[in-house]
């Protein structure tokens, strides 16, 4: 790797993480239901980017992801741990695929 393209991407990670580590400071996290909406915001994107980038495959029920979908949606309603609901989302999709 060239010294130049180094640099270059020294820089595009500085500009990168400055722009989010002054998100902190210039925005005050909201209360109420849309502060505990924007808390579930990142693992949602990363489930997100997960799905998308799951192989396609002819045989995955459709019942199945739509039943572990709806058991994770219930536990974090519940406020159960985030962890915890997607352990039960895993645990109703292999129970219903099984099935």
């Amino acid at each position: 790797m060239t010294m130049p393209v180094l640099v270059m991407i020294l820089l595009m990670s500085a500009v990168t993480m400055g722009s989010r580590i002054a998100g902190f400071f210039a925005v005050n996290e909201p209360k109420g239901k849309v502060g505990r909406a924007l808390h579930y915001l990142p693992f949602g994107l990363f489930g997100a980017i997960v799905v998308t980038g799951l192989p396609k495959s002819p045989d995955v029920s459709r019942l199945a992801v739509a039943g572990a979908l709806l058991v994770t949606g219930v536990g974090a309603w519940r406020k159960w741990p985030i962890i915890l609901s997607l352990a039960a989302g895993f645990a109703a999709y292999v129970f219903i695929s099984l099935t």
